[in-house]
């Protein structure tokens, strides 16, 4: 039976206790979580890295309050290290959830926002691939499609653009820099956020599997956030 560590900030423990755990459990997925504040590094070196261990899968719930959590940034930071391939980000709310790993970017995150149901399907599927004998981890990947912004070196501000992907900060393009996205199929809307009040500009796109989607991005002659596609 595949058994996941479950990290959460404490104010979305009732989401954890009340959905996820019992949809895991019917799904024969056994599961390890806080119960209990953590007080101390002490007490997370000794009872949290406890259930880390016991774990073959990683799962983050993401929202504003786990993404400023110390504690859950140190538990995806183990992951990473300790659970390579097996970790799985769930978004639960927009946050800026690429701060909490450079990684997690890379990683396709199952996002509860909004059809949650196509959501439990998708997590779910996770573990019934297992069982099938296929990889759960290459699967995804190769279904994944790749979106570059990149920015011209003529642009004038240092202050970098920021990108969303269907509403969540999926990191910074900085002037002369390029930002690389990972998404699963389907459609997308683009949001680059550029300095100032009303500096942004947007697309959307049906994006297919393995191909890659490039923007160039910079400002207008009167100081508007300009995207292009290619």
């Amino acid at each position: 039976m595949p058994r996941v560590f479950i990290s959460h900030a404490a104010a979305d423990r009732a989401f954890v206790v009340d959905e996820m755990v019992p949809r895991l459990r019917e799904e024969g997925v056994d599961s390890w979580y806080c119960e209990a504040e953590i007080g101390t590094a002490s007490q997370w070196e000794r009872e949290i890295r406890a259930g880390l261990e016991s774990c073959d899968w990683f799962l983050v719930v993401l929202t504003p309050r786990s993404v400023s959590s110390p504690w859950v940034s140190a538990e995806v930071h183990w992951a990473f290290d300790e659970r390579p391939g097996r970790v799985i980000p769930v978004l639960l709310e927009t946050s800026d959830w690429p701060a909490l790993h450079l990684m997690l970017r890379t990683v396709q995150h199952v996002d509860m926002r909004t059809d949650r149901d196509a959501a439990w399907r998708r997590l779910l599927a996770t573990w019934r691939t297992v069982r099938d004998g296929a990889s759960p981890i290459e699967a995804p990947t190769a279904a994944q499609a790749t979106l570059r912004f990149v920015v011209s070196k003529a642009t004038g501000l240092l202050t970098p653009f920021h990108v969303y992907i269907d509403g969540a900060l999926s990191g910074d393009a900085k002037r002369g820099g390029t930002l690389e996205v990972s998404v699963a199929p389907g459609h997308r809307h683009v949001l680059v956020a550029g300095v100032g009040a009303f500096k942004e500009a947007s697309d959307e796109i049906d994006v297919e599997a393995g191909r890659t989607y490039v923007w160039d991005v910079g400002y207008t002659l009167l100081g508007g956030t300009k995207i292009k596609r290619r």
